[in-house]
């Protein structure tokens, strides 16, 4: 099962509901992906280029996420940060914004401050849209600007597992349909990423 959810902003209020959807694209929550990353090129927060070029070779773990999401995204970000602590320094990490028109370089470095991000392995990206959305869907992913506001959008919960070949994995869902970590994804998440760097 997948969740994609929304986030929208009420306005004038700061205040934020979420909206969970189910989407039958995807299979179960650790399927593995059936596809290549793909080529593309971003730029990360310190406004470095990053192509999946750079990757090759590494085991890495991706999410996408945006950083005015007031539901999944903080709790998907604090576990990836805890993911960081407790993997080995090999492995890297990729979190790509939904929202790129806001998202520049500057905001993502506050939110990868905020986060305590180790920026010599976890990078956030941004860049153009249409290329974000379309990475999203090699991945059979959701991830879709909502037409009902400027503050809404689609995406999923899944984190993304690539070996050094550029292989897609795994796509755990880590954020069940109730915000809370979903352990036994979690596990294998870790046990998973442990088996490809000895490939």
């Amino acid at each position: 099962m997948l969740i994609a959810v929304v986030i929208a902003a009420v306005a004038g209020s700061g205040l934020f509901f979420i909206k969970f959807l189910r989407n039958t694209i995807e299979t179960k929550p650790d399927a593995p992906a059936p596809t290549t990353v793909g080529e593309f090129k971003f730029i990360d927060q310190s406004r470095k280029p990053v192509s999946h070029n750079d990757l090759l070779g590494k085991v890495w773990i991706a999410n996408f996420i945006f950083t005015r999401c007031a539901g999944p995204c903080p709790i998907m970000t604090h576990s990836m940060r805890k993911l960081q602590d407790e993997l080995p320094p090999e492995v890297d990490f990729i979190s790509i914004s939904v929202d790129p028109d806001y998202d520049t370089p500057e905001i993502l470095q506050e939110y990868a401050s905020k986060y305590k991000a180790d920026l010599s392995r976890w990078r956030f990206l941004t860049g153009d849209k249409k290329a974000i959305y379309s990475l999203a869907r090699n991945f059979k992913l959701t991830t879709v600007k909502s037409a009902e506001s400027e503050e809404q959008f689609i995406h999923s919960t899944r984190y993304i597992i690539i070996d050094k070949r550029g292989q897609a994995r795994g796509m755990p869902m880590i954020v069940g349909n109730d915000l809370t970590i979903d352990k036994i994804q979690l596990n294998k998440l870790r046990q998973l990423v442990k088996e490809l760097l000895v490939e």
